[in-house]
């Protein structure tokens, strides 16, 4: 697909808009020309449109750079059976789960659960996502020092993300859930 332009996207950022089915596409792991995977290669951004970059292009001129790497955000508690908050010896999970993951409150994430759901089935739990620790720990590796924040567990919270802390960093990485709603895309989220 990509061979014609191979020379020219040769070590390039490539920009992906797509619409409608494309959207579903993993662009990242599709073999390039050469027949490694584009991600080997290229690093592979997602836009809504063109206008998005223009417009993120636009309100970037000027702007002073972040002082900071990267924040990561990883494995946060969804769950009030999660061995997590019996550990910390909370006797009700609701009030902690509702301040500290990143949902406001776990039954308004299990109300968006529901509606994104096929089946739209009662008591959709998120479960703890495997492994988001240790990519959260792999980036934090080969972040400078003093230059990473990096959020687990009850750190891992919607305060923190809407607290403007995250200003500070040129990166920022989410290693949690994300519900994916195929009739409206607006609803989707992380």
């Amino acid at each position: 697909m990509l061979a014609p332009v191979a020379a020219q996207i040769a070590g390039k950022r490539l920009l992906v808009v797509s619409d409608g089915a494309l959207q579903y596409i993993p662009f990242a792991v599709l073999a390039g020309p050469d027949g490694k995977l584009l991600i080997d290669d290229h690093e592979i951004v997602h836009l809504p449109s063109a206008a998005v970059l223009a417009a993120l292009r636009r309100e970037g001129r000027g702007r002073k750079r972040a002082p900071k790497a990267v924040a990561v955000l990883a494995d946060p508690v969804f769950d009030g059976n999660d061995g997590r908050v019996k550990a910390k010896g909370e006797p009700d999970a609701a009030p902690l789960l509702a301040s500290a993951s990143p949902a406001e409150s776990s039954d308004r994430l299990t109300r968006s659960l529901e509606d994104v759901s096929a089946s739209g089935a009662r008591g959709t739990l998120l479960r703890r996502l495997r492994f988001t620790r240790r990519e959260a720990e792999a980036i934090m590796a080969v972040t400078p020092n003093h230059e990473g924040m990096k959020a687990l567990d009850f750190d891992a919270t919607r305060a923190r993300v809407l607290s403007g802390e995250l200003a500070d960093y040129r990166i920022v990485h989410f290693a949690t859930h994300g519900l994916l709603d195929s009739r409206r895309p607006e609803l989707s989220g992380w």
